[in-house]
């Protein structure tokens, strides 16, 4: 957002921003600037537009896992809706039915106990899998921000050597403390990944189990397979 100064401010050859940050060198002064620094100026550009795309991309991962989260939790809901009836066919069965129909029913009870079993451990992956979308959203939105404020270092520093007053006035240093504290949000986003990635991986040591156990009782479902630990 640029800021109401922007009149006064670009006199000297630089345009102001948020108050939180420095202002960002206008790109008339770039003439100036060797193409070596023309060069790196291109490349940091060329990230930006890169991490921008991964951040388009994370974001709308991040809204498919919480539709993901929706549809396993109307799964659990039916999976738990079948063990219930089933176990009401059971008692049924177990007052009036011959033992055929005990053994019969009993096992059916088994199997949607068993699905019901794998339908809550599906939901517990799939929670895990959208707080590891959300997680990637923060650290592709947390490097976005980092190549930003590495195309204004890049820029800073090609003009540095330029002897104009408007040059004399861009916050070099202010714009390396921006790169370090993004650098290290980055940082951070990163650890939030891998912990999530292990969570992750948890949940479907856990589903796993859960499904190795109903194929052991002949219950079989397209849920049962474990979801991608994302490592």
């Amino acid at each position: 957002m640029k800021s109401s100064l922007l009149p006064a401010v670009a006199l000297f050859g630089f345009v102001a921003c948020a108050s939180s940050k420095p202002a960002t060198v206008d790109n008339s002064l770039l003439v100036h600037a060797t193409p070596e620094s023309r060069a790196a100026i291109a490349a940091a550009r060329s990230e930006r537009d890169v991490a921008n795309d991964e951040l388009a991309i994370a974001m709308a991962a991040a809204d498919r896992a919480e539709d993901e989260v929706m549809m396993a939790k109307l799964a659990l809901r039916t999976a738990e809706a079948e063990a219930e009836q089933s176990k009401l066919a059971a008692e049924v069965a177990e007052k009036s039915g011959s033992p055929d129909q005990l053994k019969a029913a009993a096992l059916k009870h088994s199997k949607a106990l068993a699905l019901a079993e794998v339908a809550k451990e599906v939901l517990a992956v799939e929670r895990r899998e959208q707080e590891l979308a959300e997680a990637e959203a923060d650290l592709a939105e947390a490097t976005h921000e980092l190549r930003k404020a590495q195309v204004e270092e890049a820029s800073a520093i090609a003009v540095q050597d330029v002897d104009l007053v408007e040059v004399r006035k861009i916050p070099l240093a202010e714009f390396r403390k921006i790169v370090a504290t993004q650098q290290r949000e980055v940082e951070v986003a990163n650890e939030a990944v891998a912990k999530a990635s292990e969570r992750l991986k948890l949940a479907n040591e856990k589903l796993s189990k859960a499904s190795a156990y109903a194929r052991s009782v002949g219950a079989e479902d397209a849920s049962m397979t474990p979801a991608n630990d994302g490592m």
